[in-house]
């Protein structure tokens, strides 16, 4: 394989990584707020205006949050946005 070639799959797969880490951090974090406020996904999850498989997959790190979700988990945790990203 070209030099070139793999130097740029090697920054995509890091990319990559990088998104997948941020996905898993804001997860990580929404769960953490939701456990500590003795919340279930299917309690939180209609307050924040989303269906509970939704708020699953994003704790999990599997589905990227848009800033209407963002926003919507923010009131529902009681919380500013800010603290829920990474």
């Amino acid at each position: 394989m070209r030099a070139d070639v793999l130097r740029a799959h090697h920054r995509a797969i890091a990319r990559r990584r990088s998104e997948q880490d941020i996905q898993s951090e804001f997860g990580y974090r929404v769960r953490a707020l939701r456990v500590e406020r003795d919340f279930s996904q299917e309690e939180l999850a209609p307050l924040a205006g989303m269906h509970w498989s939704a708020l699953g997959h994003i704790e999990a790190g599997r589905r990227t949050a848009s800033l209407q979700v963002i926003s919507g988990l923010a009131v529902a945790l009681d919380v500013a946005p800010s603290a829920l990203l990474p």
